[in-house]
């Protein structure tokens, strides 16, 4: 939770201003729920990303399978921090930025397939076990798709991520919309 707590109040004027931001993106983004004890929604998160890894990229779970690798090896500090552990901090921007503009967490789900696409095409899946567990863990913020103008080309193809789920996170009423959204958690640096 303080990975989520830092990066919203690096961006916030004052202390009280971050703790509203950072109350107001718990609530809206479901992240109240993900640390709820028993870490519930967080669990949900760890099996629909299984079932989309399944789906989406089956030789990539297969692989992930003969190694022994779980999601919980790695997908969990993903989603517990909201991409910020071991994400660049560019990297951690454009994320937050697509967050907090579709009002949504699925950025998180999109992002994670996009980067065992990565592996798959960088050969990771047929190192050995701890080979691949390292990368998965970070190691994939070395690759060169993830830095400088390589990152638009990954976000993007991370934005074209397609999958049938509903959000997660709580609805956003229509009156108060993306702008809500947006006045009570702008992001943007305060002159």
């Amino acid at each position: 939770m303080s990975n989520l707590a830092s990066r919203i109040l690096k961006y916030s004027l004052s202390e009280e201003i971050a703790y509203e931001r950072f109350s107001e993106f718990m609530k809206i983004f479901n992240f109240a729920e993900v640390f709820r004890p028993g870490f519930p929604l967080l669990f949900r998160w760890i099996r629909m990303f299984e079932e989309l890894v399944a789906s989406r990229l089956p030789v990539v779970h297969r692989k992930l399978i003969h190694h022994g690798v779980t999601s919980a090896m790695y997908v969990d500090k993903w989603f517990l921090t909201g991409m910020t552990y071991n994400f660049s901090e560019p990297a951690c921007e454009r994320i937050w930025d697509i967050m907090l503009v579709d009002g949504n967490e699925k950025i998180l789900f999109r992002v994670g397939l996009t980067v065992l696409a990565l592996g798959e095409v960088k050969g990771v899946f047929d190192k050995e076990f701890e080979d691949v567990v390292h990368w998965l863990q970070g190691g994939y913020n070395k690759e060169e798709e993830l830095q400088g103008k390589n990152l638009d080309a990954f976000i993007k193809k991370a934005t074209k991520v397609t999958y049938r789920r509903p959000s997660i996170a709580r609805s956003i009423d229509s009156q108060g919309g993306v702008r809500r959204i947006q006045s009570a958690l702008c992001l943007a640096p305060q002159a």
